[in-house]
């Protein structure tokens, strides 16, 4: 019995040292992963703030094109209306011209009329 003493002592110090040893292992595993649980944790949070000022620099971007697209189609549409009445102006007055262009043509047939009448000999 007193033999057995011994070796249950120096097993059962071997199987203290292998457990200290594991326990050892697994506090440096954990410690790892809690360190590598807030990194990524630090990581995430950056992301997120990165992923929140491109996204407000995108609407910023896209509220000052659309902005941009309708100041233009006001100026396109202020262009289209004024070219538009100068289409209609310059209608109006090529139908006037027309008209009076006619009315010249009228005159000059029968003044070529009065004067073809004047310098025909008159027969008595």
């Amino acid at each position: 019995m007193t033999e057995t003493a011994p070796e249950d002592y120096t097993d059962l110090l071997k199987q203290y040292k292998i457990l200290q040893h594991e326990l050892n292992e697994t506090k440096q595993n954990l410690y790892e992963t809690s360190r590598q649980q807030k990194i990524s944790e630090a990581l995430l949070n950056e992301y997120q703030n990165d992923i929140e000022i491109l996204q407000s620099k995108e609407q910023s971007l896209s509220e000052k094109f659309e902005n941009k697209v309708s100041s233009l189609e006001e100026h396109i549409a202020s262009l289209r209306s004024n070219h538009l009445k100068a289409i209609s102006c310059l209608e109006a007055e090529l139908e006037k011209k027309e008209k009076e262009n006619e009315t010249l043509k009228s005159q000059m047939e029968l003044l070529e009329k009065k004067i073809k009448l004047k310098n025909q000999p008159m027969i008595l």
